[in-house]
């Protein structure tokens, strides 16, 4: 799950900003304290962890759609996900689910923000993954995958999977603009087909269904 991806960058950002609190001081206990960039080299440990734990924190926003705050703001905002997971379009969020052949393989459910977010990720993941494939292309193979082998059973890998299916879905054109447009005030449904072509070619396709204030 994205959730759970992003709770584990979060924490994982939080580590490395203690590794580098704890090295900083260190670093000042041992020599940095009797040298003149001393507290340069203490500052700028500090600023290191902040930036590793605010990067944390954004995504853990992203994909899990959430800050850690405290136990009594926690159930406020868990109540509030519940009530907007009954109501899209009356709220500022939406719910994607999406099959691939017969097999269910995503339910998200994500605010505007949440979809900038995917739609940034995704060009990282290709870089990663597929560097110099075509972005469509490369959500296109990610997806044959799904339909060949299942979601990966790495919960890194499937839940890349899951990011190309919402990238294909966001980008997908409709009028003007683009499903992903629809976000905030609208739940959706994607089927995914595979196409067998001659010479070990395929051809991915899909259709979306749109459903406005209501959930699927």
């Amino acid at each position: 799950m994205l959730a759970r991806l992003g709770n584990l960058l979060y924490w994982f950002g939080c580590i490395v900003a203690a590794v580098i609190i704890a090295t900083g001081a260190a670093v000042w206990f041992g020599e940095a304290q009797y040298r003149k960039d001393g507290y340069g080299i203490v500052i700028g440990s500090a600023v290191a962890a902040f930036i590793v734990w605010l990067i944390g924190r954004a995504f853990r926003y992203v994909l899990a759609g959430t800050v850690p705050r405290g136990a009594g703001v926690g159930l406020k905002r868990k109540a509030k996900m519940l009530r907007e997971s009954y109501v899209a379009g009356a709220t500022n969020t939406g719910n994607v689910t999406a099959t691939v052949g017969d097999k269910l393989v995503l339910n998200w459910h994500g605010t505007p923000t949440q979809r900038d977010g995917v739609l940034r990720m995704f060009p990282v993941i290709r870089d990663k993954s597929m560097p110099g494939v075509e972005l469509g292309n490369c959500a296109d193979a990610m997806i044959a995958s799904i339909h060949d082998d299942g979601m990966s059973p790495d919960e890194v890998g499937s839940n890349m999977q899951r990011i190309a299916v919402l990238w294909r879905i966001f980008t997908t054109q409709l009028d003007d603009g683009t499903y992903g447009d629809l976000i905030a005030h609208a739940n959706m449904h994607a089927t995914f087909q595979l196409h067998e072509q001659p010479n070990d070619q395929f051809k991915v396709t899909w259709k979306i269904s749109v459903m406005r204030g209501r959930t699927r």
